[in-house]
């Protein structure tokens, strides 16, 4: 009984697929369009801030890991929760009127990948940020220059935080 409903879903979803409907693709496109858009947005300040809490050390450090790694498993309905809460009528940015359009679930799924993105790259270069700023001053090298090599150095890692962000979002149904 379970078996054969299993196969009419997956032949169901076969025939939804290979049928050409419009808008099935039109859904398949708003969904891959909303998860790249999301992942690229999120990456900008999800990398920057994650290089620099990585190769830096301050005072707090610890307490903001913890929390950069407490929201990475932040439920999408938590998520969801707020960006409803915030672009409802009644909230501060309601005036906006995007509820329920593809630019509130863009604002979701940034909620739910920059603590990824953050986090995956805060680990890669706290790793390596040591040994190439040493290097680099040893050879007099810039800021700019270090930087560089730094990001070049953990180019594998950022690549996987980037790839990890991006399955989240596309796998994601609970906060749009």
């Amino acid at each position: 009984m379970i078996k054969s409903e299993i196969l009419n879903s997956l032949y169901e979803a076969w025939r939804l697929i290979t049928s050409f409907n419009a808008e099935i693709y039109g859904i398949i496109g708003l969904s891959l369009a909303v998860t790249i858009l999301s992942t690229c947005i999120a990456a900008i300040p999800g990398l920057s801030f994650g290089v620099l809490v990585g190769s830096s050390s301050f005072p707090g450090k610890k307490l903001l890991m913890r929390i950069v790694y407490t929201f990475m498993g932040m439920p999408p309905v938590v998520a969801g929760l707020v960006v409803y809460l915030t672009l409802s009528r009644k909230g501060p940015l309601g005036s906006m009127r995007l509820l329920f359009t593809p630019a509130a679930m863009v604002i979701a799924q940034i909620l739910i990948v920059f603590p990824i993105i953050t986090g995956l790259t805060v680990s890669a270069v706290k790793l390596k940020a040591d040994d190439v700023k040493e290097t680099c001053k040893g050879l007099g090298m810039g800021k700019f220059t270090t930087l560089r090599l730094l990001l070049h150095e953990c180019r594998y890692p950022i690549i996987s935080a980037l790839l990890a962000a991006y399955g989240r979002a596309i796998s994601e149904v609970g906060a749009v």
